[in-house]
């Protein structure tokens, strides 16, 4: 008996190995994805990450139930089961699907994975926004309490002051370099990635989607929740509503809730079929974010570093003023989240209640808030954050306009400035602003 081999097995079998590649690649990616799961530790106990991942679990849990009962909790239960088997399933998913359609699917899965170090009260967003902003600047200043020892011969007194004196101005720079930079992410995210307020090349597109990475805002998670935001400001399926759910909720856990932890696809269509690289940023956001550290460190300690510096740039100073900076700008950038949303009575406000039982989105609700103008959505000016946020700070004009890169000739914004100047080089175009379709300053 003789085995003839058809051109059509020959066919199916290059099939079978290219369905078989897609699933390996994507096991890859949670491989990945899953070396971020180690927690910052803060004791020598070898299970510490292990009961801080279990206490998340039992403090959300009894938190569902304290609002909904058990049907809350269940439900909670339920979603992250559904959550880690729709992981598991999308293997399957791209053995069958195109190679783009698997990379776009494989890529949202790996982010959900990825996004499940943030989850409860004792994950990476308590880490991140609590306990990072207090403990930079305790190493640097920790720096240079214990600078002599770092020279060899230890230095005396007298050059421990003359080194500090030196090192201590230049530091600051860096510092507050850090700390706008973290701000000037949060603008380029919102106002680009989430609303297109100009256009650009598919090039500079990568590069403007690596800088948010810096303060952990990759641009599709931003672009599909902030999307969401503004059509449910206020509403069951707002991801961060101040008034019903509290300040710090607002402010940060709503990171760590497994409610929003999935991209929404329906809310990035554009993205998603013009720009899919931009998936990549995802679950990169790490390397990104030490990558435009290092490469803004790199460049002013060129006219900065003194000569005594190490060649090393992470190991010098000047990076741990950088990163102080940026954790100190991505909690105001956090708070701001909250502020930017008025509360009749802030006392009720500020607690933590976390989102118990919450309900499912309701689009009709939305359509009928949306007809009726601004509906429940609660935006305000903040007068007192201008000078740190430029336009940011006047959000009521932002959802009544949220197209625009800025609001007026007179209001002021600094990060319009980069856009403007982006525009004057060629390196984006279409710049949408409120004289853009014939309205004249002057007019006004």
């Amino acid at each position: 008996m003789s085995w003839v081999v058809t051109d059509a097995m020959k066919g199916r079998g290059w099939q079978m190995l290219a369905c078989s590649v897609r699933v390996i690649l994507y096991v890859r990616l949670l491989v990945f994805a899953s070396t971020i799961f180690d927690l910052v530790h803060y004791t020598s106990w070898a299970y510490e990450v292990l009961a801080r991942r279990l206490a998340s679990v039992v403090v959300v849990l009894l938190l569902r139930y304290w609002g909904g009962g058990t049907p809350a909790a269940l439900k909670e239960l339920q979603g992250i089961a559904s959550d880690w088997s729709h992981i598991a399933r999308t293997a399957l998913f791209c053995y069958d699907a195109s190679w783009s359609e698997a990379f776009k699917q494989g890529m949202i899965s790996a982010a959900l994975w990825f996004r499940y170090t943030n989850y409860g009260p004792f994950g990476h967003i308590f880490d991140l926004l609590v306990v990072a902003p207090v403990e930079a600047p305790r190493r640097l200043f920790t720096l240079f309490a214990t600078r002599a020892d770092y020279f060899e011969p230890r230095l005396s007194d007298s050059e421990w002051y003359h080194v500090v004196g030196i090192e201590a101005p230049r530091c600051a720079v860096f510092l507050v370099a850090g700390f706008g930079l973290a701000i000037y992410c949060e603008h380029l995210v919102h106002r680009y990635f989430a609303h297109r307020v100009f256009s650009t090349s598919r090039a500079w597109n990568l590069v403007l989607a690596a800088i948010p990475c810096y303060i952990a805002m990759p641009p599709l998670f931003f672009a599909s929740t902030h999307r969401r935001h503004h059509k449910y400001c206020e509403l069951e399926g707002d991801p961060h509503p101040v008034n019903q759910k509290g300040f710090l909720y607002g402010a940060m856990f709503w990171l760590a809730d497994r409610e929003n932890f999935k991209i929404r696809e329906e809310y990035i269509q554009d993205w998603l079929q013009e720009r899919p690289e931009l998936l990549v940023f995802e679950i990169g956001q790490g390397q990104f974010a030490y990558g435009v550290s290092y490469v803004v460190v790199a460049v002013l300690s060129i006219f900065l570093a003194p000569m005594w510096f190490p060649d090393n740039v992470s190991e010098s100073p000047f990076m741990v003023a950088f990163l102080a900076g940026k954790q100190l700008g991505m909690a105001m950038v956090a708070a701001f989240t909250a502020f930017g949303h008025t509360c009749p009575f802030w006392p009720a406000c500020l607690p933590l209640r976390w989102p118990l039982g919450r309900k499912e989105e309701d689009p009709q609700k939305a359509q009928a808030a949306e007809q009726e103008g601004l509906g429940p959505c609660m935006s305000t000016h903040r007068w007192w954050y201008w000078w740190l946020a430029g336009s940011e700070s006047d959000h009521d004009q932002h959802h009544a306009n949220p197209i625009y890169a800025v609001y007026g000739p007179w209001y002021h914004d600094w990060s319009y400035c980069t856009y403007a100047a982006m525009e004057k080089c060629g390196l984006v175009w279409s710049v949408k602003t409120p004289w853009a379709k014939g309205w004249k300053p002057h007019s006004s």
